[in-house]
């Protein structure tokens, strides 16, 4: 982000500003479900090994305000900690994340920029993204093989560094293709954006959704930070699958059971 931002800077219609910053958004995307399942870790070790939770220590007794204006702004300042404590961290984080990825990418989205010729810095940058995505596919893999009883975060965890990985490989290939004549890689790099923006749109509304289920101390937090535009990212891709167990598991709903939709799926190629 601090690259794109020099780049805005010194050449605003470059193909590296929106490049940049679209590597950004993935990055961001995988930094932020990260974020949230150390925060459920964190929840789990303390259940597990209670001895090893860290002391409260008595806060230290802080004079009482005096004037009247002193003890509005005190009552104003423990509704507004209230506030925040009910919410969570978590929510407020994610919420964060997301907010910083759409506002980035909606900075640089131009679909009319000039094509131009990048020279050796091209090649280098393509060599770097290609390096990175496959450092990424490593630690992807690596999150594939977790057993979900061991660890349950880890299939959304995969499913998110897929979209930095997606990101980062679209990137070089704009970049190793990219020419005084050709248009099409200036448009793939605006709208390489349209992945994490989607992801951070959809963390967006889960945040606000958390606000009318707040957190419970007694009860393991769910991974917040799940996807469902993430989890379309697999071979074969399976977007009823994934909306069916989405359903199943925000809302309860089984649409295995519905008989009328299991003859409309069996009836659906025979009519087509």
């Amino acid at each position: 982000l601090v690259l794109a931002f020099f780049v805005a800077l010194f050449a605003p219609q470059s193909l590296w500003g929106a490049l940049l910053v679209n590597q950004s958004g993935g990055l961001l995307v995988l930094i932020g479900g990260l974020q949230a399942a150390g925060w459920v870790t964190e929840w789990r070790a303390r259940a597990l090994h209670p001895a090893l939770a860290l002391p409260v220590v008595a806060d230290e007794e802080v004079p009482a305000p005096v004037g009247g204006y002193e003890r509005l702004l005190d009552r104003i300042g423990q509704r507004w900690v209230r506030m925040l404590a009910q919410i969570g961290a978590p929510t407020l984080w994610l919420a964060g994340w997301a907010l910083l990825t759409l506002y980035s990418i909606g900075q640089v989205w131009n679909l009319s920029l000039v094509p131009a010729t990048l020279g050796v810095a091209a090649s280098v940058g393509a060599s770097l993204s290609l390096l990175l995505a496959f450092g990424l596919l490593v630690l992807e893999r690596q999150l594939a093989q977790e057993n979900s009883a061991e660890w349950p975060e880890a299939n959304a965890l995969a499913q998110l560094t897929r979209v930095a990985i997606i990101c980062l490989v679209l990137s070089a290939l704009c970049l190793l293709f990219a020419n005084q004549t050709s248009v099409w890689p200036l448009r793939l790099a605006v709208l390489i954006g349209l992945l994490p923006g989607l992801v951070a749109a959809e963390w967006l509304l889960r945040a606000v959704l958390s606000l009318f289920s707040p957190p419970r101390e007694q009860v393991e937090p769910k991974l917040l930070a799940r996807s469902f535009i993430a989890d379309l990212l697999r071979w074969p891709p399976q977007p009823l699958l994934a909306l069916q167990h989405e359903l199943h598991n925000r809302f309860g709903i089984d649409l295995r059971q519905i008989w009328a939709f299991t003859y409309m799926r069996r009836a659906f190629l025979p009519v087509l």
